[in-house]
């Protein structure tokens, strides 16, 4: 090596390590967290593949050595008053850093919606027109105006132009999403929300992709706007929107990777040829040989004292099993007793179908649990049932929701939820009601 070019390569190593130096402590953490993404990212594709080859699933380990890997950086951060979790990209778009996750930024958040800007913050939208598809404005003109990108000559090299920072696959994102961007110490000050997101109105509920429990008509929506609190709300409504697109990689299922080794056992689709008859004698007791008299063809008589037959392929050590089923779920007749598998809440009840599967029945005392008692549950209509909640009339005492010092139900945006005031009337010591709200 000359003596120039030994010169050139340690005036290199001497401005990395100066650049190195330079950096500060909210950078760093971000360099960590950049790396935690890109080891668990590397990691999940080799368990990928060590799951085609037979080996046990280890995904949980790459995930636990990132979420440590990011508790490294935050703790190292703060110890020097800093923090990194969002990062400002400066092409109208923020990096989450914890999730991998790439948020549309808001602007001109000036009281005065503007329909031609999807990024306008003070735009609303509908998730529906028809009250359950997805045609409202959020898909038709927002989401629309994002991924709209064309290409000039469908060539595969050829870039899409027009989209959304270069990409095509915005979408609204999760309630779980949303809730991961609450910054709690913004919350009642602000707007909950990190400054990196731009400007945002100061009362706002933004919508999510999350339908509310089995009503096609809901979905949730997350208050931005001093609390981070979520509440359900009719898709026909209108409501804030951010976008948000990416995500770390979630990794298959070891199921969906093994190669069957024999074919599946056949499941009987259609009713036996030969009914089984109703028993003409007082049922015997489970586990009893079945007998001509009681017309069971072969096997051994169903528990729960039925009298019904369980054939040698569904019977557990000469009964049938706990649910009058077998283990394999081959019901040889129909049964009366409810399936262990039957959800709570979901306003149905499941039995045996007499043919090896089971059939769904609608239960109208199955009602759903309710979070509050501003929502009434209830099973809907027509067949088959299914959960919904109702908002109970504004004023109702919700003190029972223990959500002090809220106390009764909200009317308008907040039907539903227990807020603390309607009007200055449910406020006392002269307060006033704002944005249900006594101050």
């Amino acid at each position: 090596m000359n003596r120039r070019h030994t010169a050139v390569v340690l005036c290199a190593v001497l401005f990395a390590s100066v650049a190195h130096a330079g950096l500060t402590a909210e950078q760093k953490c971000q360099q960590a967290k950049w790396k935690a993404q890109a080891k668990v990212e590397a990691c999940l594709k080799k368990n990928s593949a060590k799951l085609v080859g037979g080996s046990a699933d280890a995904a949980a380990k790459c995930w636990t050595k990132f979420q440590a890997g990011l508790a490294k950086a935050d703790a190292k951060a703060a110890a020097a008053a800093a923090s990194c979790r969002f990062v400002d990209n400066g092409d109208g778009t923020v990096g989450d850093l914890n999730t991998g996750l790439l948020w549309e930024q808001k602007t001109s958040a000036d009281g005065a919606a503007n329909p031609a800007d999807p990024h306008d913050a003070d735009n609303l939208y509908t998730l529906s027109v028809s009250g359950t598809g997805l045609d409202g404005t959020a898909y038709t003109s927002f989401l629309a105006a994002l991924d709209g990108g064309a290409s000039t000559d469908g060539g595969a090299g050829t870039p899409i132009t027009g989209c959304f920072a270069g990409y095509c696959d915005w979408r609204l994102p999760s309630i779980v999403e949303l809730q991961a961007i609450v910054d709690p110490a913004a919350c009642g000050v602000a707007t909950c929300l990190d400054a990196a997101f731009g400007p945002r109105p100061s009362y706002a509920y933004y919508w999510s992709a999350s339908a509310v429990g089995a009503d096609p008509t809901s979905a949730w929506d997350i208050k931005f706007s001093g609390s981070g609190e979520i509440y359900p709300y009719g898709k026909t409504n209108g409501d804030w929107v951010r976008a948000v697109r990416g995500g770390l990689s979630v990794p298959p299922s070891a199921a969906s990777l093994v190669t069957p080794t024999r074919a599946p056992t056949a499941v009987p689709t259609a009713t036996p040829t030969a009914p089984i008859a109703t028993p003409t004698q007082t049922p015997k007791l489970a586990g009893a040989a079945c007998s001509a008299n009681n017309q069971c063809s072969s096997g051994y008589c169903g528990a729960f004292g039925t009298g019904h037959c369980c054939g040698a392929a569904c019977s557990v050590g000469g009964i049938c099993g706990a649910t009058d089923c077998g283990a394999a779920g081959q019901c040889s007749y129909p049964s009366t007793v409810t399936l262990a598998s039957s959800a709570p809440g979901d306003c149905q009840d499941v039995f045996c179908n007499g043919i090896g599967g089971t059939t769904s029945v609608d239960a109208p005392t199955d009602l759903p649990t309710s979070a509050t008692v501003c929502q009434i549950p209830a099973c809907s209509g027509p067949s088959p049932l299914h959960p919904t909640f109702t908002a109970a009339a504004a004023g109702t005492d919700c003190s029972a929701d223990n959500q002090l010092p809220k106390h009764v139900c909200g009317s308008g945006i907040s039907a539903g939820v227990c807020v603390q005031c309607n009007g200055d009337g449910d406020c006392s010591g002269g307060q006033t009601c704002h944005s249900n709200v006594c101050s």
